[in-house]
């Protein structure tokens, strides 16, 4: 929920961590070991094992996710990690084809709308499927586990050309959207898999994945602060992101 602050209101967009939570078919779920005790001196003492994929939850992907010599997470720099949000609203597009891979004429439709995506924002793009979160069945398209389910998945997301198009063209910080891979999951098991992460982790530019809330931002206006825990080498790692509206 959005917190005031004066003027203006901090959003969440981050999924909570939990065990009912979606994840991706073959990763390993979110567990929470929980303990409790007493201190030598007689005080109570909470202390948790937390266990789970680091590409789980709303996370960020470092380039080293599919290029070895990629930059890990703890090397991402803080200035890329936040910025002008332009928060791209595919919703319609979803909702006419649940496996759409939105094309860089759909980016082109919306800046025709709202105006040109600035060089050096965060771009995020708002499929609407976020809503079912944590419904497995309804945010990944199966609640299955194991490979065979993750050709039963069925979500939305950027086509190899589109996301050349925009770190050609638009140049951007990072680039999220609310699904749990920013390429499509159909495309996952063809000639193109993985090529929007290739075309934008392969530019060095961080991509955001499960993202919450984007329906409750602005076109543009936003400022974005997305902050990921500095696990040494990490390919990915939870990232808690959050969103500034008004002044």
């Amino acid at each position: 929920m959005p917190e005031s602050a004066g003027d203006s209101e901090w959003i969440d967009l981050t999924h909570s961590y939990g065990s009912e939570m979606a994840h991706w078919p073959t990763a390993k779920p979110f567990e929470l070991h929980a303990w409790t005790g007493q201190t030598p001196m007689g005080q109570y003492l909470a202390a948790n094992d937390l266990e789970f994929s680091e590409h789980c939850g709303t996370h960020v992907d470092a380039p080293c996710h599919v290029f070895p010599d990629g930059r890990g997470v703890h090397e991402l720099r803080l200035d890329e990690l936040m910025g002008h949000g332009a928060v791209l609203d595919m919703s319609e597009q979803t909702r006419a084809n649940r496996n759409h891979a939105i094309s860089s004429d759909d980016i082109l439709s919306w800046e025709a709308r709202h105006g040109q995506i600035p060089e050096g924002a965060i771009v995020l793009f708002s499929t609407g499927l976020a809503a079912a979160w944590p419904d497995a069945a309804a945010f990944l398209g199966t609640a299955e586990l194991g490979e065979d389910a993750v050709r039963q998945m069925t979500f939305p997301g950027l086509a190899g050309e589109a996301a050349t198009w925009l770190v050609q063209h638009r140049r951007p910080k990072a680039v999220g959207i609310d699904v749990p891979s920013i390429d499509p999951a159909q495309s996952l098991q063809g000639p193109q898999s993985l090529a929007a992460h290739h075309a934008i982790l392969g530019a060095d530019i961080p991509v955001f994945e499960n993202v919450a809330n984007l329906s409750l931002l602005p076109p543009h206006g936003a400022w974005i602060v997305g902050l990921p825990m500095k696990v040494l080498g990490g390919t990915a790692s939870p990232l808690r992101i959050i969103a500034r509206v008004g002044n």
